[in-house]
């Protein structure tokens, strides 16, 4: 019972028959208050409790063991990942028992996913860094091929934004990178795609979005930008973007070739002055 690891065995579909300190530990429970209980009580919900038991119970009745990592809850709300080995004492008959042993490793997935956030966030402006962007770019490029959906891109650059940096200094140039990234992200949906991918220039790819209503997104995305107001010192700073769009098309071979029209588009637009939507 001192052990350093959780340990509890269920019998009678799915009862906690027995369960050792360590566990009792990690879900906040007494031992009293988790014997004769369904185990269901540490499943975050009915749903997940009966998708766990369809999912690894014909494995534990075949006499195979289960590994895996699994999310759980504590009695105070809060959610743990568990490690979790499983097998059953009397395979097929599951309700001889099942001998669960239990391990918290929340901190090393918690490390994982901030390891995964330095990987692939731009760590000024929070949003995908070049490297992660592209490689969602190539999942939505070949998800699309396959498919026969359509997607788009804007390739978005802020107009002198070098005068700006040497005018009011980095700190304003930062803030106002964040400011535009912020504005960006409550324009598009969650499925859609802001990326980082060079000083001044961001791309975004908009998932089954047509050319036309990409153009729409674009001219929101230009005017609120427009409108915005940067604290510059004493002062208030406003600026402005120029916006390339582009779609996928059929005789498309990868992702590079709907950016790349997106690109020149985008210089189209600084070339006739700045602050404007350009399609190619």
């Amino acid at each position: 019972n001192n052990t350093s690891i959780g340990i509890a065995e269920l019998k009678e579909g799915r009862t906690i028959k027995k369960v050792n300190k360590r566990a009792c530990e990690y879900f906040g429970y007494g031992e009293e208050e988790l014997t004769g209980k369904s185990v269901e009580i540490i499943h975050l919900s009915n749903k997940k409790y009966e998708e766990f038991g369809k999912k690894y119970y014909s494995t534990l009745a075949d006499g195979r063991v289960i590994e895996t990592e699994y999310q759980l809850k504590a009695k105070d709300g809060r959610i743990l990942w568990c490690s979790l080995y499983g097998k059953a004492v009397n395979p097929p008959h599951l309700d001889d028992g099942v001998i669960w042993v239990i391990a918290d490793i929340t901190e090393k997935k918690q490390m994982q996913e901030e390891l995964h956030l330095l990987a692939t966030t731009d760590s000024l402006t929070g949003v995908c860094n070049h490297r992660s962007f592209y490689d969602k770019a190539k999942d939505v490029f070949n998800r699309t091929s396959r498919y026969g959906k359509q997607f788009s891109v804007l390739m978005i650059d802020i107009d002198n934004f070098k005068q700006i940096n040497d005018t009011c200094g980095h700190d304003t140039g930062d803030n106002l990178l964040k400011k535009m990234c912020e504005n960006c992200k409550t324009l598009i949906r969650e499925i859609d795609t802001l990326g980082r991918v060079g000083g001044e220039e961001f791309s975004v790819i908009l998932e089954e979005v047509t050319k036309r209503e990409a153009m729409v997104v674009a001219e929101r995305i230009r005017k609120r930008l427009e409108n915005l107001l940067i604290d510059c010192g004493a002062g208030h700073l406003k600026f402005s973007v120029s916006i390339g769009v582009s779609g996928y098309t059929s005789d498309d071979t990868s992702f590079s070739d709907v950016i790349k029209r997106a690109d020149n588009a985008l210089y189209e637009a600084k070339r006739n002055g700045r602050n404007r939507v350009v399609f190619n």
